[in-house]
């Protein structure tokens, strides 16, 4: 104690504080800026759009999420150009134990050239991301119930839009508590996530 009280630190805490500076330099080295398509809303006293951690982790990359009084979803874009898959993947997160449902067949997105896509929904799994087995199913065309955390890929039938490329979605189909929720427009924009 006396030697904190002159200024003075021991080699634990010299030893700490060099590891604990050289862990941070080092992560803050790593992360860099990648170019996304980010989605953002006009602001609303009801929604807002915030960025934070995956369900599944904490690390990179950060995910976004619309998130309103009672409800929140993280929003993805999946678009592979290599693919020619325009994918979006939205999880529902209620706040309280409310029953949610979703319709996909409501979600429609509209591209720069003012053409607009219906989305194929359908709950996650992982032999969904397979064309294939895709076309062997049908998609979602009526309101099923969510889990908490339930997840829904959207596919569209059009090339991904690059990520300079703006566009347009409209989520509909969404009740909560038995009752239709107003999501506001999302628009994807180019934007920068570090990690």
């Amino acid at each position: 104690m006396r030697a904190c009280s002159r200024g003075i630190l021991s080699p634990v805490s010299v030893t700490f504080a060099v590891i604990i500076l050289t862990l941070t330099l080092g992560c803050a080295a790593i992360a860099k800026d990648h170019i996304v398509s980010k989605p953002t809303i006009m602001p609303t006293a009801d929604w807002n759009v915030e960025q934070g951690c995956g369900y599944e982790h904490c690390g990179p990359p950060p995910v976004d999420f619309l998130v309103g009084k009672d409800l929140s979803i993280r929003i993805e874009t999946h678009n592979d150009k290599a693919k020619n898959r325009f994918a979006l993947w939205l999880i529902f997160l209620p706040k309280k134990n409310f029953e949610v449902r979703f319709n996909p067949s409501f979600v429609i997105v509209e591209l720069t050239d003012g053409k607009k896509l219906r989305a194929d929904g359908y709950p996650c799994s992982g032999k969904i991301w397979d064309p294939t087995y895709r076309r062997s199913i049908p998609a979602l065309t009526s309101s099923a119930v969510v889990p908490k955390g339930g997840c829904f890929l959207l596919f569209f039938d059009s090339p991904p839009p690059a990520v300079d490329d703006e566009f347009r979605m409209r989520v509909g189909g969404v009740t909560l508590g038995g009752e239709p929720i107003s999501i506001p427009e999302v628009t994807f924009r180019k934007g920068i996530s570090r990690w």
